[in-house]
């Protein structure tokens, strides 16, 4: 598994905060604690920023819910994507153009283009990168608000970060747009990420705003942890009010209800589905490669190591002679459930087969066409969120 790093940072960088007491502005005195407990206790809270990934530009616009859930948008290279989260899921619906510029293969990128599709768990992006350390649930006023209350923290990040080889960052950072010169500023303390934090000077303390040039992940040990091209990342962030979360909980609703049941599975997906072909018999194969035959049979193996993708598989072998096909049997639409193993048999009977004995160099190898599909559990995203929202009146 790649290691996943985009906005968990702001969390890892609010972890740092958590044992700090010394504010910035005007020198005034707060504890991270208040700060935790204010977070804990928002219904909403509307997170928009950027940073750069590799060569281009990430933003996103998102809204977490007190349930843990959530709605919005992420754009990559201009391309945009719209993202569903909550109960354990992240799904995305975008166009191909957003899944190249994420670095999606070619075939992924126009499966994924379907309609929706999954992302993953949202507390661990593992797949496609633009959402490398996207932790959502992070970023949820129950997530984020634990995590600011956990002064522990500070001491493993330091100890991760030394073993990744981090280096420490610019703590100069301007104030960014909007947060008012009157917020209290932070740096985190040498040994951890010192990014810069803003938070409001008065009444409930409330998280503003985050600036840092790196993104390391929340919590993860050191062996997860990876040197990405990550940089430049600003968040701001602003607590909704009952009537914007009751407002946000019938919207993620109202997308679920139109999420189907079945989505297209996430590019990881490719790596639990294995096909393979050997010759059915060395004693058939072995004449056939030396002379030529006008049929040859394989086997084909197929397996589906998920637990919960569906695929539906085209099988091709072909029989290659110095990186020239010259041979080739096809397989009909076969479908593979979750943890399913089956073998097929694939007669070629090409023309070509009967000239094997003059070829060098002679290889054969499986590749597959197809969807790969899972569950979308969007029914039961619906029924929370409408509860949620019947809840606060």
């Amino acid at each position: 598994m790649r290691a996943r790093r985009l906005t968990g940072a702001l969390v890892a960088g609010l972890l740092v905060l958590a044992g700090c007491s010394t504010g910035g502005s005007g020198g005034a005195s707060l504890s991270m604690a208040q700060v935790a407990r204010a977070v804990s206790a928002d219904r909403m809270l509307h997170w928009v920023g950027s940073w750069r990934w590799s060569d281009r530009t990430v933003a996103v616009d998102l809204d977490t819910l007190g349930s843990g859930d959530g709605l919005g948008t992420v754009t990559v290279a201009g391309h945009r994507a719209r993202l569903l989260f909550g109960q354990g899921r992240m799904l995305v619906r975008a166009d191909a153009g957003f899944w190249r510029a994420s670095g999606a293969s070619k075939a992924d990128a126009a499966r994924m283009a379907r309609g929706w599709s999954d992302a993953g768990d949202p507390e661990l992006v593992d797949d496609p990168p633009p959402f490398e350390g996207l932790q959502l649930a992070m970023l949820t006023p129950g997530g984020l608000g634990t995590r600011l209350g956990n002064p522990a923290a500070c001491a493993r990040r330091r100890a991760d970060r030394a073993a990744a080889g981090r280096t420490s960052v610019r703590t100069g950072a301007a104030r960014p747009a909007g947060v008012p010169a009157s917020a209290l500023r932070f740096v985190g303390p040498a040994g951890c990420e010192r990014g810069v934090y803003w938070v409001s000077a008065t009444g409930t303390h409330q998280l503003l705003a985050y600036r840092g040039p790196d993104q390391p992940a929340a919590d993860w040990s050191a062996d997860l942890i990876t040197a990405g091209p990550v940089t430049g990342t600003t968040l701001t962030v602003r607590v909704g009010s009952l009537a914007q979360a009751r407002a946000e909980y019938r919207a993620v609703t109202a997308v679920a209800d139109t999420v189907p049941a079945t989505i297209e599975a996430g590019s990881g997906a490719r790596d639990e589905i294995t096909v393979s072909a050997d010759p059915a018999s060395d004693s058939q194969a072995g004449p056939c490669f030396h002379d030529g035959c006008a049929r040859l049979d394989f086997v084909v193996t197929a397996d589906d190591t998920s637990e919960a993708v569906t695929a539906s598989v085209a099988v091709t072998v072909r029989l290659t002679a110095d990186k020239r096909t010259v041979g080739e049997c096809r397989l009909p639409t076969h479908v593979l459930q979750p943890s399913a193993h089956h073998t097929w048999p694939c007669p070629m009977t090409d023309a070509r087969l009967r000239g094997l004995g003059s070829y060098r160099n002679l290889s054969w190898a499986a590749t597959y066409a197809g969807s790969l599909t899972e569950p979308s559990h969007a029914a039961a995203l619906a029924r929370a969120d409408r509860a949620a929202a019947t809840r606060l009146g």
